[in-house]
């Protein structure tokens, strides 16, 4: 009888412990096939966050000097291991700007043309290895060694975007295929993971829509990657959600915490509208932007914290800078939120301010005014 009794105890406490991250009951957590399921409330389990981003430079803030950037956002930068930071120019001129950590100008590659290290307008760079893999508008990948030499090209099949590392030998990305149906072109958009030639090994999620009907914000990827894990936004009308998959694309944890659906203003539609005809884009389709995208932002800080920038109302205020939600690794916990404050009043919809995390620095895009600041936390 006290076996069977110590048994009992033992069993409750397990599920209490399983159960709740915290006695305040902040997070509850379950499985479900193999799957853990973390559910946040918005009270904080930390009184105050560690994260106390110090500005240290400004990149790309003298128009007249020879190595100006006109145009980028945060498909067209990248870091190596000695912390040199590679910036591409995503407007019509086609170049690469390399820095040091401490944002002093190094060289600059890549030209306009079509022979060996040159190419089109550029849509992305990412990092690998030590190796800079620099895209333009047809889809040709160039490569080159950090410092700034070509290596070869080649172009794959299909139309990517948003290329992050993973690993040492995969990427993900966003991958667009299309075609006419019905007098209409259907846009199949694969969020999938490659590898270093750029060949699918696995769909994590697809989605299609005509291209007439897009929704700027259901057409972007909001993912991050950790040393181990691959972090993925989405969300619902009552929470966000964050599916987490280990580098083999195998789903492991999803995460959620409480959320109000919030309805875009006129305002806000005609800022992306703004930002639509500033990049020559189609037209936004009204009827499908009616209801903001809960998660506008997936970030992992050096601890491998999972940081999530989510919507707000901004007709209720919430313009003074971008909100950060911070989770604890290991349990996914919800710790707090951030502010980081802006100069100007911040509306993720007009596309202007972007945030990248990597190691220790956070870089912070002004596309409208082409300049970066870099910070330290």
């Amino acid at each position: 009888m006290k076996i069977s009794l110590s048994l009992l105890i033992i069993t409750i406490l397990t599920v209490i412990t399983f159960s709740g991250c915290t006695k305040e009951q902040t997070c509850t957590v379950t499985e479900k096939d193999g799957v853990k399921i973390y559910k946040n409330n918005n009270i904080p389990t930390v009184e105050k966050l560690g994260f106390n981003p110090v500005k240290k430079f400004t990149i790309n803030d003298d128009a007249k000097n020879e190595n100006y950037l006109t145009r980028f956002d945060t498909d067209v930068i990248g870091v190596d291991s000695e912390e040199n930071i590679f910036i591409a120019d995503y407007g019509s001129s086609p170049k690469v700007n390399k820095y040091d950590r401490n944002g002093n100008f190094i060289t600059t590659f890549v030209r306009s043309g079509s022979g060996p290290g040159e190419m089109g307008r550029i849509i992305y760079l990412c990092m690998k290895n030590d190796t800079v893999y620099v895209a333009d508008e047809s889809q040709t990948v160039s490569v080159f060694d950090t410092s700034g030499e070509f290596l070869f090209r080649f172009k794959p099949e299909g139309w990517r975007f948003q290329l992050k590392s993973v690993g040492t030998n995969k990427f993900i990305c966003s991958l667009l295929k299309g075609k006419e149906e019905q007098g209409r072109v259907l846009i199949t958009e694969e969020l999938a993971i490659t590898n270093n030639s750029f060949q699918t090994i696995k769909v994590l999620k697809t989605t299609e829509y005509f291209a007439d009907d897009r929704d700027i914000p259901a057409t972007w990827m909001y993912a991050s990657v950790s040393k181990d894990k691959i972090y993925v936004g989405t969300g619902g009308d009552m929470y966000y959600k964050i599916n987490v998959f280990d580098h083999n694309g195998n789903l492991v944890e999803e995460v959620y915490k409480n959320y109000a659906s919030i309805m875009y203003s006129d305002e806000e539609y005609e800022k992306m509208t703004k930002y639509l005809d500033k990049t020559g884009q189609a037209h936004l389709n009204k009827k499908n932007a009616y209801k903001k995208r809960a998660v506008v932002g997936v970030y992992n800080d050096k601890y491998d914290n999972l940081i999530v920038h989510p919507a707000v109302d901004t007709s209720k205020g919430n313009k003074d800078g971008m909100v950060l939600d911070f989770f604890s690794k290991g349990n996914n916990e919800y710790m707090n939120s951030y502010l980081l404050k802006t100069e100007e009043p911040y509306y993720q919809c007009d596309f202007n301010t972007f945030l990248i995390f990597y190691g220790d620095m956070m870089f912070k895009f002004d596309s409208d005014k082409s300049i970066i600041d870099v910070y330290e936390y």
